[in-house]
């Protein structure tokens, strides 16, 4: 058993107790690791995945697999706690998306939920009971593992998926172009109400895109995001405005 190191170790020792490859597949295998959090709420931008246990033999009902706090096992369902989430989205969540996906002519089949850098994709139809859910965010890249997927977080953190690569293939492509569609809606919404003065007041909604865009550009160009460098380099932008 290999344990997580490099980034997961230096900013989250939670991880370093918990193995780098987790089968999503077998979930009676992932439940004796998380620790147990009934009241918990579902943190998008930390989620990497959400794990449907309801079927197994234990009394708990999803693990969340969260890049902060490690594994979480709690009595609320996958439906429940994306639901929560969706809820303090309102209007620029779930309809938005959809919005855009009908402007585009994409399939409105498994839509995936997206904030920010966060896009949360289902790996079965959601609509109705639970489901799993893997995150865009953090994904360093996926491989093909027979007919099913492994999916790599952080270069470090191996999900195995029972999705063939070419599905998530398709899924990822859709997600990030839908991704890259709410970004620029967003700006575009927010670049509207910004006034042009050599003295702008820029509250934490324009650092958050300006975070959101930056992390899409150095995706783009490869390179390793770091949300306390990326934080910095914005706080300084902003103290020259």
């Amino acid at each position: 058993m290999n344990n997580l190191n490099e980034r997961f170790d230096q900013h989250y020792s939670v991880w370093n107790q918990l193995p780098s490859t987790l089968d999503t597949r077998r979930p009676a295998t992932i439940v004796p690791l998380a620790q147990r959090l009934d009241n918990v709420t579902l943190n998008a931008m930390n989620t990497i995945f959400l794990l449907n246990v309801s079927d197994e033999s234990c009394t708990e009902n999803a693990v969340i697999f969260d890049y902060q706090r490690g594994l979480i096992k709690t009595i609320k369902t996958t439906r429940q706690l994306i639901l929560g989430w969706v809820h303090q989205l309102g209007l620029a969540g779930p309809q938005l998306v959809r919005q855009i996906a009908v402007r585009e002519g994409l399939s409105l089949c498994k839509l995936p939920i997206i904030q920010g850098v966060a896009a949360l994709l289902p790996v079965s139809t959601a609509k109705r009971g639970n489901t799993n859910w893997y995150n865009l965010n953090l994904l360093s890249y996926f491989e093909s593992q027979g007919v099913n997927t492994d999916l790599v977080y952080d270069q470090k953190l191996h999900l195995k998926l029972g999705l063939s690569p070419a599905v998530v293939k398709r899924q990822v492509t859709k997600a990030r172009l839908l991704q890259d569609a709410v970004l620029a809606h967003h700006h575009y919404q927010t670049g509207t109400l910004i006034p042009t003065s050599t003295a702008v007041l820029m509250d934490e909604t324009s650092k958050q895109i300006l975070y959101q865009y930056g992390t899409l550009l150095l995706r783009y160009h490869g390179l390793t995001v770091i949300p306390r460098e990326l934080n910095g380099c914005i706080n300084d932008f902003l103290g020259t405005l």
